[in-house]
């Protein structure tokens, strides 16, 4: 997969974590490679993020909490990955006439949810 002329990914790379600060809040990192004191590790902050307070019982939200960091996290991984689906999705122009004989519409459903999912994860 290649973004269209002119749009560049500038995304942060993965892989991303998340770490927990307790009242600070909950933070999704990645590497930097920059180290500025003993102890620094190099990861930084990507984003910031809480749980919605959908229930009021501590033990839910947390869950929530746990959960939206995690897919938080996870989002260049799952970028990628759907980035290496669709290129195998993809014939050479070669393979078109054979491929198109064969294509279900499944396959082509397939190759527009992750086109979209690229698209949103890419804006």
């Amino acid at each position: 997969f290649q973004p269209k002329e002119g749009n560049t990914m500038t995304h942060t790379p993965g892989p991303w974590r998340v770490r927990t600060t307790g009242n600070i809040g909950n933070i999704v990192e990645a590497q930097s490679g920059a180290r500025y004191h003993e102890g620094d590790d190099g990861w930084r902050a990507v984003a910031t993020f809480q749980e919605c307070g959908s229930s009021p019982r501590a033990a839910d939200q947390d869950a929530n909490k746990t959960a939206n960091g995690r897919l938080i996290a996870a989002a260049p991984d799952m970028l990628a990955e759907l980035q290496l689906a669709l290129n195998a999705l993809i014939v050479s122009p070669s393979e078109a006439h054979e491929a198109a004989r064969g294509q279900s519409q499944a396959r082509v459903n397939a190759k527009r949810a992750i086109r979209r999912a690229i698209a949103l994860a890419t804006k």
